[in-house]
Order: C-alpha cells, then sequence, then structure tokens
C-alpha cells in the first residue's frame, strides 16, 4: 500500500513519470481503500478541494478525512476541523464537529511533540529516532482559538 500511495504520488506531481492525475486517483483510491492513513488523507483533501480533476465534494472528502482521522492523523482532523468550521466544498457547517476535530489534532500534535522530545533524547544518546519530527500545526491551534472565541 505504501507503494502505491508513493506511486500515486509521482503521478500526482510529475516526479519520474508522465503527471496523471486520473492514475494518482485511482492509486490513491485503491490504497486508501486498503486503510492507508495517508492515501486516505490526501484522496480526502484532493476530493474536499476539488484537487487532482475532481469537483468539490465535502461529504465524500469528509468520508476519507475521518478514516485518516480515526487512525490518529493530525494532518486530518485538522483539515477536517476546518472544513467543518467553514463548510468547505459543500460541507454542512458544524461548530461542534468543528471543534471536535480540532481539539483532536491539538491533542495529537501535543502528543507527538512529546514523542519527539523523548526521542531527541534518545538521539543524544546516540541511537536511532524512533519518531520523526512532527509538522507544525499553528494554523489548527488558530483556528481552534478563532473557534472557541466564536461560542
Amino acid at each position: 500500500m505504501q507503494a502505491m500511495h508513493y506511486l500515486a504520488e509521482c503521478y500526482r506531481y510529475g516526479e519520474g513519470v508522465k503527471r496523471r492525475n486520473a492514475s494518482a486517483v485511482e492509486l490513491y483510491t485503491r490504497a486508501a481503500g486498503r486503510g492507508y492513513v495517508l492515501s486516505q488523507r490526501d484522496l480526502g483533501l484532493a476530493i474536499l478541494e476539488g484537487r487532482l480533476g475532481m469537483e468539490a465534494d465535502g461529504v465524500e472528502g469528509a468520508k476519507w478525512l475521518r478514516k485518516a482521522a480515526s487512525q490518529g492523523d493530525r494532518i486530518a482532523c485538522s483539515k477536517l476541523g476546518l472544513a467543518y468550521a467553514e463548510g468547505l466544498g459543500g460541507l454542512e457547517r458544524d461548530d461542534e464537529r468543528a471543534e471536535r476535530y480540532l481539539v483532536r489534532a491539538a491533542e495529537a500534535y501535543k502528543k507527538s511533540e512529546q514523542s519527539s522530545r523523548s526521542s531527541a533524547t534518545v538521539r543524544e544518546s546516540g541511537s536511532t529516532p524512533l519518531h520523526p519530527k512532527p509538522q507544525t500545526l499553528e494554523p489548527t491551534l488558530s483556528a481552534l482559538s478563532m473557534l472557541t472565541t466564536i461560542h
């Protein structure tokens, strides 16, 4: 599944192959259907935002993002929260769901930060790190802050 996902990325960005959105979507869909979290997230985002030659569809995009979020993907949680907060892709606005997903994203980020700190300790001792450095979720934390001040 990982190879399928990375081949989809190659088609999406034209890395080593001719850029073909349809091939990327097909491969993302196959890997996502088999439970590969990165494909679920990337497919969900592409559908939600109307990328890769697809019409924007908030309901279908959210379906894939929820699958990734259920596996703990903090970016999927973040994007779902923002999608529900703003009603992206025709998705019905839902402030309760938005807050729930943004809180999950923030919690996952904190957990990842803690893991990263313990990995840094392992690196300093000369061992191989257990987790990669997390990406920042500053936009998610800002959106969560904005959402909670609205209520």
